[in-house]
């Protein structure tokens, strides 16, 4: 449109000035002359911008044409953890891009790994607990315990250095994805499929386990294994 513009007022210039050199002297004519080629020249580089303009214009809107493209064209159905009965379960769109699916999938596999620690130690502890931990209470009871806020800071600490050193993401693995050292899925195959499809599932479980288990205790006030 702004090309089409541009040629317009070429257009109009040259009219004009081509009309009012009728009759007029030739010193008249000559500087009519130059007028209009400096306006034509004028009129040709508004148009010359205007062009390279749209043409940028339509290739920003082809590039985010294709990046739309690109990113309808990723399938969560075909990773790990699209298992019946729910299948491919994103009613919210948090998967909508494979960058945006790889960074909710590597916070769903550690959130998974740290609730079935959790939702298991919950039991256990009413039974068992580190030498040095005796007095501290089971479940909730422990975050008024100096003892077990220690034992919570050290924790994280080394939470910390596994998250930053050994066990970092890295763009070329899959997400989570930080090998099998103790061998758990040699009746799978390497980290197949199956053992990450039942690892997922198992992590999910264990999230709504431990919130069920200190929801309870926040109600009842007795400890999971009670």
């Amino acid at each position: 449109m702004l090309a089409i513009a541009g040629c317009g007022l070429s257009y109009q210039a040259f009219v004009q000035t081509a009309g009012s050199s009728h009759g007029a002297p030739t010193q008249a004519l000559r500087g009519n002359a130059s007028q209009a080629t400096r306006t034509n020249l004028s009129s040709a580089s508004v148009s010359a911008a205007a062009s390279i303009t749209g043409l940028a214009v339509l290739g920003a809107s082809r590039a985010r044409g294709d990046k739309v493209r690109r990113c309808a064209e990723f399938n969560g159905a075909d990773m790990p953890g699209a298992t019946a009965p729910l299948g491919w379960f994103d009613p919210l769109g948090l998967g909508k891009t494979e960058e945006r699916f790889n960074k909710m999938r590597a916070a769903e596999l550690k959130h998974g790994r740290v609730a079935m620690m959790a939702s298991l130690g919950c039991v256990v502890q009413h039974w068992a607990k580190f030498p040095g931990f005796e007095s501290a209470p089971a479940g909730l009871g422990a975050l008024s315990n100096p003892a077990a806020l220690g034992g919570m800071g050290a924790l994280f600490l080394g939470c910390g250095v596994l998250e930053l050193g050994f066990w970092s993401d890295e763009a070329a693995k899959e997400p989570g994805n930080f090998g099998d050292p103790a061998n758990f899925s040699a009746e799978y195959g390497a980290y197949s499929k199956e053992f990450r499809d039942k690892e997922i599932n198992h992590g999910r479980m264990a999230m709504m386990a431990i919130i069920g288990q200190l929801s309870a205790e926040a109600v009842t006030g007795m400890d999971a294994a009670q």
